[in-house]
């Protein structure tokens, strides 16, 4: 019970930052509401900062849940996060999806055209968390001292490259269960609508 409730906790950070990103778009657009920005410059300024916080919304989330899940509130947990989810998301781009596979990029599965989204955020976040707990207080021989402790969290995170590979396969099932259960909507509505 105590994970959960420091997860709503350490969720609360990232969530606490999109009302002012509503605030922002929603007093631009009250001031250019026509234009949507480009009649005004107020109105574009306040409408770009919000959409700013927005677009960047999974990595707030991936840094707010690494920073709020470890016991130390340390920079190094955000550097990590930070790190950690723009590889994960460079990975599962169709562009990269598509050299790794070895296909071309428009028969990239649809689950990858947009990778970059708050549940990999979070779980980004969560890995980082757990890697930090649990290698930040690491001891590496002399020779490699310059890597203990903190900076061997980074390391770490590195050879989690198979997690990132469990993403990709979790994507492509959850894009077949989604794929799947569509079609099944739709044959049930076409009969149901065949019967009246």
């Amino acid at each position: 019970m105590n994970y959960i409730q420091r997860l709503g906790k350490s969720l609360m950070l990232p969530v606490s930052i999109m009302p002012i990103a509503a605030l922002l778009k929603g007093i631009g657009y009250w001031i250019d509401p026509v234009g949507w920005g480009s009649n005004n410059w107020i109105s574009a300024f306040l409408i770009e900062s919000g959409t700013a916080i927005i677009d960047n919304l999974p990595l707030l989330f991936a840094v707010g849940i690494a920073i709020g899940m470890t016991r130390e509130k340390d920079m190094t947990v955000a550097i990590c996060a930070v790190v950690c989810y723009l590889v994960v998301v460079k990975i599962l781009s169709p562009e990269a999806v598509s050299l790794i596979r070895n296909i071309p990029i428009d028969e990239v599965p649809l689950a990858f055209q947009n990778t970059a989204n708050t549940l990999v955020g979070i779980i980004v976040g969560l890995l980082v968390a757990f890697n930090y707990q649990h290698f930040s207080k690491t001891k590496l021989p002399l020779a490699l001292s310059f890597f203990s402790g903190k900076r061997f969290v980074p390391i770490v995170l590195k050879r989690y490259a198979l997690a990132q590979f469990f993403l990709y396969v979790f994507y492509i099932f959850l894009f077949a269960i989604f794929l799947m259960m569509a079609f099944f909507i739709y044959n049930l509505v076409v009969i149901l609508y065949r019967k009246d």
